[in-house]
């Protein structure tokens, strides 16, 4: 991933023993939330959508879900970019008392919704040009609205009346966003707002905030994305991350930003808790890169390595038994999977390792499946072979399995969700890509990978020691030397 960062501090929370006491539990796991919101309910009310805590500033401003229609000056082109005229319902923010208005629109108050690690991501667009001013439209994450004043962190899109943008990521107080509270700005870029929609991904990442933002456009009659170079670095920098520990946990939303009866459109926007140390993003390979047995690899060669995190190619097995080892490619994302490069595969199983890293408790991976079968294995289990969509909830020893999805053109994406303790995956299939794999590493000695260190870890650890299942030092086998080295980290307590 090119990206511009501060300094960079990962994920971690202390959690200690004192003396040899066994601790209760302190706090529960990280918590499986994946919301997919395309604005295509029945009707054109805003309270049906997850952000429905509306909050309205200025005498004309106004929020629905509506087919885009002539008029409101949203692009139109041919193919249809994800937010177009004459296709399915977008969020509209629109303003009609000739004055600046904004909105904000979090999810409702409720204590599920309190999310600390937590990615929100989708598609924005503009109307008409006010021809005064600038309009902008925003993510909201760790936010909350405190007596009728909006508290979070902010990642904002600002298009002026020259036709150029920048991107900003701030802290908002009391509903605004002052230059004091901007943590960083991008430099300029072009924009074209009648034939252009914009990516906005915005992440909390414990201390880290992390933005990321693609163009997307028309080319040689295909709908892609491509990256918009946010900084002066060399290269192209489509991340910037900004480094702010005040804000631990809130809600995430949306604000939109202009006047004069213009419009902000949202649309296909999803919202993923996934606490990451770790990730596996494919933003560094060049696209078209290819991978397997057109360019000579052999099962279990090393294709790349990310974030601490060797990326590997394996065989791909069928239900009726056989199996390939095909191919892997480094492609452009499409139909709102994933962001900018993914990992597309056909006959082929992608394997990532995290033992270097330590012990992952949770790991996420987005996905797309345009039709075949899929395989998945965690710790060297039995290869799951089936849609990825329907995997069993305890298909492995240990691990937890969950997935949502979301119809897509020409099959279904999704996020899949594995928790356990997990130190190597593969995952593949024959029209399927993947990407943003993210890893939650927790404590060595938390045995039963739920981020909280406790007795419970203790006696689990003793079942599967006495079960001979308890290979703590990962050295093959099970004896002695795995007891006294979890015991010496049990006691200790860890970060």
């Amino acid at each position: 991933m090119n990206r511009f960062v501060a300094s960079r501090s990962p994920r971690a929370t202390h959690r200690a023993l004192i003396g040899l006491a066994f601790a209760l539990p302190t706090a529960p796991a990280l918590a499986n939330v994946v919301v997919f919101d395309k604005f295509n309910q029945a009707g054109n009310s805003w309270a049906a959508t997850t952000f429905s805590d509306v909050q309205l500033n200025g005498a004309g401003a106004a929020v629905e879900r509506v087919v885009i229609g002539a008029g409101l000056g949203a692009p139109n082109t041919v193919p249809a970019l994800p937010i177009n005229e004459g296709g399915d319902k977008e969020g509209r923010f629109f303003e009609s008392g000739g004055v600046f208005s904004s909105a904000f629109a979090l999810t409702d108050p409720l204590p599920q919704n309190e999310l600390t690690d937590v990615s929100i991501d989708g598609y924005v667009a503009f109307g008409f040009t006010s021809g005064t001013g600038s309009r902008s439209a925003a993510f909201l994450v760790r936010a909350n609205d405190a007596a009728g004043a909006i508290e979070g962190y902010i990642a904002v899109l600002t298009h002026d009346v020259a036709n150029t943008g920048t991107l900003s990521i701030g802290r908002v107080r009391n509903g605004v966003l002052t230059a004091a509270d901007t943590f960083i700005t991008s430099q300029s870029f072009p924009m074209t707002t009648t034939v252009e929609n914009y990516h906005l991904h915005f992440t909390a990442n414990g201390p880290e905030l992390i933005a990321r933002l693609n163009r997307v456009e028309i080319v040689g009659g295909d709908v892609i994305e491509t990256r918009i170079d946010l900084l002066p670095d060399a290269g192209t920098q489509d991340t910037m991350v900004a480094i702010d520990a005040e804000l631990q946990t809130g809600r995430v939303g949306m604000r939109a930003f202009t006047r004069n009866t213009n419009s902000v459109f949202f649309d296909d926007v999803d919202i993923v808790e996934h606490g990451s140390d770790n990730m596996v993003t494919n933003e560094g390979e060049a696209l078209g890169t290819t991978y397997g047995t057109p360019v000579g690899d052999v099962p279990g060669d090393i294709i790349f390595t990310e974030d601490g995190i060797p990326v590997r190619v394996f065989d791909f097995f069928f239900p009726g038994g056989g199996g390939a080892f095909g191919s892997a490619s480094i492609q452009r994302t499409s139909e709102q999977h994933g962001f900018g490069r993914v990992m597309g595969v056909n006959n082929i199983n992608i394997g990532y390792n995290f033992s270097s890293l330590g012990r992952a408790g949770r790991v996420t991976i987005e996905f797309y499946d345009q039709g075949g079968f899929e395989n998945l294995v965690v710790n060297n289990s039995p290869t799951y072979i089936g849609e990825i969509s329907a995997v069993p909830v305890n298909f492995a020893p240990g691990i937890t399995a969950t997935v949502e999805t979301t119809s897509a053109l020409g099959g279904v994406r999704g996020v899949l969700t594995l928790e356990g303790s997990i130190f190597n995956l593969r995952i593949g299939g024959q029209e399927f890509a993947i990407d943003d794999l993210c890893v939650a590493i927790t404590c060595e000695c938390d045995w039963n990978a739920d981020f909280v260190l406790n007795s419970q870890d203790f006696f689990d650890f003793l079942t599967d020691f006495f079960n001979q299942n308890a290979d703590y030092n990962l050295n093959g086998v099970t004896d002695s030397q795995d007891y006294f080295d979890f015991l010496t980290c049990f006691l200790a307590g860890c970060v």
